[in-house]
């Protein structure tokens, strides 16, 4: 899905939100899709002892639009 990278939003439930509300001005309709919605930044990423961009929680799930 094009142009989710750009959400100006913090990680977490907030990002969720906002990549959910992109989701729904698009016109998906009869197409399946997943969305990943978490990975560690750099300062996370210490804190838990992995990579930076290491998956944390990723919540994928996929959808088929209709009107």
């Amino acid at each position: 899905v094009p142009d989710l990278s750009a959400i100006d939003a913090p990680s977490g439930a907030a990002r969720a939100r906002a990549v959910l509300r992109e989701l729904q001005h698009l016109e998906l309709e009869g197409h399946e899709n997943a969305v990943e919605l978490g990975s560690a930044r750099a300062d996370d990423a210490k804190e838990l002892d992995r990579l930076p961009g290491a998956p944390v929680l990723v919540v994928t799930t996929s959808f088929i639009a209709r009107d």
